[in-house]
């Protein structure tokens, strides 16, 4: 049996979707028209990410939130960044309503440092001749 998302996968990203927290790598941003529910359209940016098939519409909260995490205001600079999407919820029409927020990948999901230098290697005197 499958689910229904599985069958009519949508395009975006929507809080339904993101039952745990999850990391994607922002692979590029467009500025698309996007048509809102009431029929109007207006121009906003789309994050594509690596390694998935669903986009983010961002709206101006998120696009400070990603700002904010990425360190750059200018959408060209975005790709190579990592963000996370988690669902959380807003305020609109007078009610709570579910959404996708941005922050700063967790630092379990975050990327390890590098290994620390072991005493095994090569001494950085070597090859230096002292008189």
């Amino acid at each position: 049996m499958v689910e229904k998302h599985e069958v009519f996968e949508k395009k975006y990203w929507s809080a339904s979707d993101l039952k745990k927290p999850v990391t994607v790598e922002i692979e590029t941003v467009n500025v698309e028209v996007l048509k809102a529910r009431d029929g109007t359209t207006s121009r906003k940016p789309v994050v594509y990410f690596r390694g998935t098939r669903k986009a983010f519409a961002v709206n101006a909260t998120n696009f400070d939130l990603i700002c904010d995490v990425t360190g750059e205001s200018n959408t060209d600079n975005w790709p190579g960044h990592q963000i996370e999407l988690h669902a959380s919820t807003t305020p609109m029409g007078g009610q709570m309503v579910p959404c996708v927020r941005v922050r700063a990948p967790s630092k379990a999901k975050a990327k390890a440092p590098p290994p620390p230098i072991s005493d095994e290697s090569e001494d950085p005197a070597d090859g230096i001749e002292f008189a």
